[in-house]
């Protein structure tokens, strides 16, 4: 295909933002983890409306998703890399064919 060119070194740098990303949702979650309110944490009104344990639930639905969506950023990352490696190793091939690296090296 033309019109394109895959820069190994690029996507290595995205990796890495990649992986910071999930790091940070990460650190999200651990935070949020354990915050669940017990049913008397916003007092009789709290306990009438039922609210603690809607926070709850919208507590645990969080954690949840912020747990995939690191998940999905690792993913992307291990996915990533796989791709980088791939293009290298074809550059290295490409490369050889040509004695291109041979003829670089003192």
């Amino acid at each position: 295909m033309r019109g394109y060119e895959v820069v190994p070194d690029a996507l290595r740098d995205s990796v890495r933002y990649l992986r910071k990303a999930a790091d940070k949702w990460d650190a999200a979650r651990s935070f949020l983890t354990d915050q669940d309110l017990s049913e008397s944490d916003l007092g009789l009104l709290g306990e009438m409306t039922n609210a603690t344990q809607w926070y709850n639930d919208a507590l645990q639905e969080a954690l949840e998703r912020i747990g995939n969506g690191s998940a999905a950023l690792e993913d992307s990352a291990v996915a990533m890399t796989a791709v980088a490696e791939d293009y290298a190793n074809r550059d290295a091939e490409f490369y050889a064919q040509f004695n291109y690296l041979s003829d670089q090296l003192p």
